[in-house]
């Protein structure tokens, strides 16, 4: 279920790439928000002390309500900060070098859950979900990873890793199939072991991917962009138009209607 890809991996934008004799396409930017964690960071390179028991909203990002653990941390951190979680440092670049970015400062305490996630609706294929994460608790390294896919109606599919070595990044894959179209959630999570939190795992994930066997297409538009069924019947002089929207899908959608302009796409 579990597989680890090279880190080169995750730099492909929508270039095909091979995993298991089989080409996979990154679909990350029309499925996934705030991937990188680069949003609104909650510690810029300018924060400074100790952060510890801060579970704060992450943008594009859901936090399961099981998670209840009141120590844990959920926290984006731009990197060069001098800031520390639990006493643990922020990596100062990416994967790849890049110190621009920013992570997710993520772990739970006391055998707790700490998840977030995004709802999404996604056709028949092949998936990988990836995380690249990068533990910075070097004295602790084991851990239950809750990372993966969550059908609406289903079984969940989550990643068996339960080693995280420490000060070094790695990505974790989870595939899974989807026979039809299906809703559910990607999620990125862990199950402490005991105890508080400098007794547990403390990751640092620098991005989430999500990679198909076939590229972005028709059945994707279907799922994503709405159905507008317009009624081309008017009245002369009428200030009133007909229309209905057939379908709208999709989790971070906040508003529904209609626009117009004299322009075209206003």
């Amino acid at each position: 279920m579990k597989q680890t890809l090279t880190l080169a991996l995750l730099t492909v934008a929508s270039l095909g790439l091979t995993h298991a004799q089989e080409t996979y396409y990154d679909i990350t930017e029309q499925y996934i928000s705030n991937a990188d964690f680069d949003k609104q960071f909650d510690y810029d390179k300018a924060a400074t002390g100790n952060i510890v028991g801060q579970i704060n909203p992450v943008e594009g990002w859901t936090r399961d309500e099981s998670s209840t653990t009141s120590m844990a941390i959920t926290a984006t951190f731009q990197y060069g900060t001098t800031a520390t979680f639990y006493d643990a440092t922020v990596p100062q670049a990416g994967p790849d070098g890049d110190a621009e970015g920013g992570c997710l400062a993520f772990c739970a305490s006391r055998g707790k859950l700490a998840v977030i996630f995004q709802q999404q609706k996604m056709p028949a294929g092949k998936y990988l979900f990836v995380i690249t994460f990068n533990n910075r608790n070097a004295a602790v390294t084991s851990g239950i990873s809750l990372t993966g896919w969550s059908p609406d109606n289903g079984t969940a599919v989550v990643s068996d890793r339960v080693e995280f070595p420490g000060d070094q990044w790695l990505s974790d894959t989870v595939s899974f199939e989807l026979t039809e179209t299906t809703a559910g959630r990607l999620q990125v999570g862990m199950n402490s072991k005991s105890g508080l939190p400098k007794a547990n795992v403390l990751l640092a994930i620098d991005n989430v991917r999500l990679l198909r066997n076939t590229p972005y297409g028709e059945a994707d538009e279907a799922i994503l962009n709405p159905t507008v069924d317009g009624d081309t019947r008017y009245a002369r002089g009428a200030t009133m138009a007909f229309g209905r929207i057939l379908a709208v899908e999709g989790e971070n959608i906040t508003e529904k209607g209609y626009c117009w302009s004299e322009q075209p796409n206003p």
